[in-house]
């Protein structure tokens, strides 16, 4: 019986040594498997960062370029403005100009019709006046005459 106590605590030694052995194996595994996924997310960590500063440097161009465009347009738009309003202003100052024109050649012929008026009256009254000074000259001479024949 000795025998087979010592064949069972054999037995049982080398069992223990194999499962020991396959515990320890299945630890290094795990251990391997463990360290390949933490290197791997290490890995994609470290992409997905340089990922995040590609899009960020990606995103300052598309926000530059954005802007251009924006300043583009806005600047296509104060100048249609501006031309409109230049037209819009340039119909205004041609009919002032043209008012301006009208105005002078009233100013001329108001200024020649005003003068020939002044000259006429004028004329008039050194007319008047010497008609006048005629009058009297008559009048005198005839109260002369009369007084002459009376």
């Amino acid at each position: 019986m000795s025998a087979l106590v010592e064949c069972v605590v054999r037995e049982a030694q080398e069992h223990i040594d194999l499962e020991r052995k396959a515990v320890l194996d299945a630890k290094v595994l795990a251990d391997n498997v463990a360290h390949e996924e933490i290197r791997r997310l290490q890995n994609q960590n470290a992409f997905l960062v340089r990922l995040l500063q590609n899009e960020k440097a990606k995103s300052e161009l598309a926000k530059d370029e954005l802007i251009k465009r924006i300043s583009g347009l806005l600047g296509e738009f104060v100048n249609e403005r501006d031309q409109g309003l230049r037209e819009a202003v340039s119909h205004a100052t041609e009919s002032n100009d043209q008012g301006d024109e009208a105005m002078a050649r009233f100013q001329e012929e108001h200024v020649h019709y005003v003068e020939g008026v002044v000259t006429r009256g004028q004329e008039w009254y050194i007319s008047m006046d010497k008609k006048g000074g005629e009058g009297k000259r008559l009048r005198d001479g005839a109260l002369k005459v009369t007084s002459f024949l009376c």
